[in-house]
């Protein structure tokens, strides 16, 4: 069985303090949490329900994607990107 880690996760902080966590290659597969521990676990538990759907309708999930990782200022100056790729 497949495994959250098999994929490439997106985490990143928002201007908000909170935590996302994001599959690129699964539509749908994000978590936001209070913390980036949390974003990480509870991204494991939408991958799961995801991949049951796949089980379900008889369908293969999708290749993993290549990402072009780039870190610095976001689109507004004022506020810095925090973000990390976590890689198979």
């Amino acid at each position: 069985m497949r495994s959250v880690y098999d994929y490439k996760i997106v985490l990143y902080r928002q201007s908000d303090g909170s935590w996302a966590a994001y599959v690129p290659a699964i539509k749908g597969c994000y978590a936001i949490m209070n913390t980036a521990e949390e974003a990480i676990v509870e991204i494991q538990n939408v991958f799961e329900m995801i991949h049951e759907e796949y089980e379900e309708e008889g369908q293969p999930l999708p290749a993993d994607v290549e990402l072009v990782c780039a870190r610095g200022k976001s689109a507004r100056a004022s506020e810095s990107c925090q973000a990390a790729w976590i890689c198979p």
